[in-house]
């Protein structure tokens, strides 16, 4: 990819320059490729769980069953609506294996580094009395790669902040690429 060639053709004297090209660059890489080479082993199950029952089956996208890695079990429910009555937020008490958990709309619990339970849906019609909640769980084997390669970037950027820019007091730019 270009991206690849960009960061091999690269050449700086300057050490911190070379550093954060090098951080950023080989970061946005990780990312890409991360994401690319890890989305075919991504996998999403969907989680019905009763109150008080514990679950510990999901369904993939083709409705096919799967056991679960953890024991999931719904305590409670509440919903928070608008002044025109639609869902402002939904959070739902849980129990994952024996710990207590709390999973919000957007803010997932972690089972693991890899696998995350999200709250999608609820039974609408019986808002806070709904008897069952769905869950998702995402397991994202790859997300290690991918924080390593947004800490990357970060460190380049934090570089760039702290070293400033290639330009030299006249004001004209560096190349960091040797043609």
């Amino acid at each position: 990819s270009n991206l690849t060639l960009v960061i091999l053709r690269h050449r700086s004297t300057n050490k911190w320059c070379r550093y954060r090209f090098l951080f950023n660059h080989i970061g946005l890489w990780l990312v890409l490729f991360a994401l690319f080479f890890g989305a075919p082993d991504t996998h999403k199950y969907r989680i019905m769980a009763y109150k008080n029952i514990p679950e510990r089956m999901g369904y993939d996208v083709d409705a096919q069953p799967a056991i679960l890695n953890f024991g999931l079990t719904l305590r409670s429910f509440h919903v928070s609506y608008y002044r025109n009555g639609t869902p402002s937020s939904y959070k739902a008490e849980v129990k994952v294996d024996r710990s207590a958990a709390s999973i919000e709309v957007n803010k997932p619990y972690a089972v693991s580094w890899k696998e995350k339970i999200y709250l999608v849906g609820y039974d609408v019609e019986s808002g806070n009395q709904s008897p069952y909640c769905i869950f998702e769980s995402v397991v994202q084997p790859w997300n290690f790669i991918i924080l390593i390669g947004i800490i990357g970037m970060a460190l380049g950027a934090l570089l760039l902040f702290v070293y400033g820019s290639d330009k030299h007091k006249t004001g004209e730019e560096v190349s960091d690429v040797m043609e």
